[in-house]
């Protein structure tokens, strides 16, 4: 199973190009990025940075993970937030009860407007 702490950390390196930067975002030490980053490469055996020059230049095969890694990130922070929404949610029936005219003329176009506001 992938480490999703560790793809959020390869993101980081990616967008700032540096892994000095991304420990300072990410508040963690430089060697542990690092770290994060050589387990990456280990589970997905591929290399997502090329490290023949001094930049941080990233793969192919590091330019899909980040496509991905990207996509992924945000279906979770997008479930995230519909599932605090639904925690927010109030659940329940509603009783209403009234005499014959409020019954008749008032509550029906209540309770279609309160329908119209919950759907």
């Amino acid at each position: 199973m992938l480490d999703l702490r560790k793809l959020e950390v390869f993101i980081k390196v990616y967008e700032t190009q540096s892994f000095s930067k991304a420990s300072s975002a990410l508040h963690l030490a430089q060697p542990t990025i690092t770290l994060h980053i050589k387990d990456l490469e280990q589970e997905l055996e591929v290399n997502l940075f090329d490290r023949n020059t001094r930049k941080v230049v990233p793969s192919k095969a590091g330019k899909i993970v980040y496509r991905y890694g990207k996509e992924v990130l945000n279906i979770l922070k997008q479930m995230e937030k519909e599932l605090k929404l639904l925690k927010d949610e109030k659940v329940g029936l509603i009783e209403i009860g009234g005499s014959t005219i409020p019954g008749q003329y008032i509550l029906p176009k209540l309770i279609k407007s309160f329908r119209r506001l919950c759907i």
